[in-house]
């Protein structure tokens, strides 16, 4: 129970690693806020949090749009009072080329990966500057080296691990501890 009385907002986390760390945080008694753009896959995690008598709220979110992410840093203060960790982990995965990529799934790629970190941080700063709280934003193993058929994700990724750094110089005067996490391959 390190979290108990922590307010953590886990964006993306109606599946996968998003999931398992909301899941994670609740287990240490944090109160987590799901925000999913699958509300449904958000009400699943949300389920699986509770049936561990654990407390837990989702929220339909675009991270990539400005107004969704607002509604978001609203219900979460309304329900919560307060923030403590923004997990930035929302993203999307387009395995194509340079060549074979459309444009628009590019700018979708960037407006996620990218953009829904800086909105998200952007707007839930005010908040984590009351409680001297955290950002955590995850990355990949392919921000460091890239592969074959991933050059829009690979460059999110890696401009992720630049955003996070230009935000800890700028924020950690402030208390605010800004990370990034660079997982590999998961099931």
């Amino acid at each position: 129970m390190k979290l108990k009385n922590r307010i953590v907002v886990v964006t993306g986390s109606g599946s996968g690693i998003g999931r398992a760390c909301a899941i994670e945080f609740a287990k240490e008694g944090a109160k987590v806020v799901v925000p999913d753009i699958n509300l449904h896959g958000a009400e699943e995690t949300v389920s699986l949090i509770k049936d561990e008598r654990g407390i837990a709220v989702a929220f339909k979110t675009y991270v990539s749009k400005p107004e969704s992410v607002k509604q978001l840093v609203d219900f979460s203060i309304k329900t919560c009072s307060k923030i403590d960790v923004l997990v930035n982990n929302a993203a999307i995965q387009v395995n194509k080329t340079v060549e074979d990529i459309t444009f628009e799934e590019w700018n979708l790629q960037m407006a996620v990966n990218v953009g829904g970190i800086f909105l998200c941080s952007k707007y839930f700063l005010p908040y984590l500057r009351q409680t001297k709280g955290n950002i955590v934003s995850m990355s990949s193993v392919n921000g460091y080296f890239v592969e074959p058929v991933c050059a829009g994700y690979c460059t999110t990724k890696a401009a992720i691990i630049g955003l996070t750094r230009a935000m800890a110089i700028d924020h950690g005067n402030e208390g605010i501890r800004v990370n990034c996490i660079c997982p590999g391959y998961i099931d």
